[in-house]
Parts: C-alpha cells; structure tokens; sequence
C-alpha cells in the first residue's frame, strides 16, 4: 500500500510538472505570436506613414493604432508606450500626415492664387512680417503648415519608438 501511494505521489509530481512546463510553453508561444502580430503592425503604420512620402496620398492609422494597443495588451506593461500612442495628433489618427515634400507642395498650390497675387508685396514687406501676418490669409497658410508639420513630426517621432519597441521585443 505505500510503495502504491509512493508511486501515486510521484505520477502526481509528474503530471503537475508537465501542467507546469506546458503552461511556461503556452505563455512563451502567446507572447511571441503577440510580438510578431506587434512587429507586423508597426509594418504597417510605417507603410501608412511612408505612403505620402512622395505622392499627396495621406493614410489614417487609427484603426492600426487600435490594432496595436490590442497586441500590446498581452505583452507591455510599459506606460510610455501608453503615453506616445496617446500623443499621436487626432488629424494623423483620422486622415493621416503629409511628407514634407508633398506638405509645401500642397500648401503651395491650395493658396497658389493667393500667393502669385500677394507674392512681391510679401517679400517686399519682409522686416515687418512678423506684425503683418496677424489676421491675414498669410498667417492662414503659416498656421496650416505649422499645425501639418508638427503632427507629421510627432507621428515620425511615435512610429520611430514604436519601431524600436517592437525590435527590442522581438528580441528578448
């Protein structure tokens, strides 16, 4: 009888142990598959990104940034990664960014008009810009411009760290 609950203590050893090593096993397969979902959907933001880079063409990324924090959900206890996501412009999230390129060439020829008009007389007027521009359609383009190219700066910088993010994961 107790070489029989010996044997039986020892099985029950076993299969805990198996449980154990099975369940280490799951956890570290969920984790790299949550890694290489992460790593594919940064891919993709990139490719929104970059889209514009050399056409006019503006990708949103909201629904990639939503796929992400679900990827992310399993793997990250990282609050600076809540934070950059959180900081993305809401205009990248909806429409997406211009490249700088194609960022002056548009603003150029949406206001082309009123730049052949106003051009000489706003070079000329140059010492006395910074007062002028208050209340003109001049500030009007400046601050489209600004407000383009700091999300597109922003949205750089967030892909760039999520990037790295993602390849630090892969990694470890």
């Amino acid at each position: 009888m107790a070489k029989a609950e010996l044997i039986s203590a020892i099985a029950k050893e076993k299969i805990k142990a198996l449980c154990m090593a099975f369940y280490a096993r799951s956890e570290e397969a969920r984790q790299s598959h949550s890694v290489h979902k992460l790593a594919l959907e940064v891919r993709v933001i990139v490719g929104c990104t970059c889209a514009g880079r050399y056409t006019l063409q503006r990708l949103p990324i909201q629904n990639e940034i939503d796929m992400l924090q679900t990827y992310l959900e399993g793997i990250h206890q990282d609050s600076m990664l809540d934070l950059v996501l959180s900081s993305l412009p809401e205009e990248a999230l909806s429409t997406g960014t211009d490249a700088v390129q194609p960022l002056n060439q548009k603003t150029l020829q949406s206001h082309s008009t009123w730049w052949r008009r106003n051009l000489s007389t706003f070079t000329s007027r140059y010492s006395i810009v910074a007062q002028g521009v208050k209340g003109s359609k001049a500030e009007e383009i400046v601050n489209a411009w600004v407000r383009r190219a700091r999300n597109r700066a922003i949205t750089e910088q967030a892909v760039t760290l999520l990037q790295s993010y993602a390849t630090c994961a892969s990694l470890t």
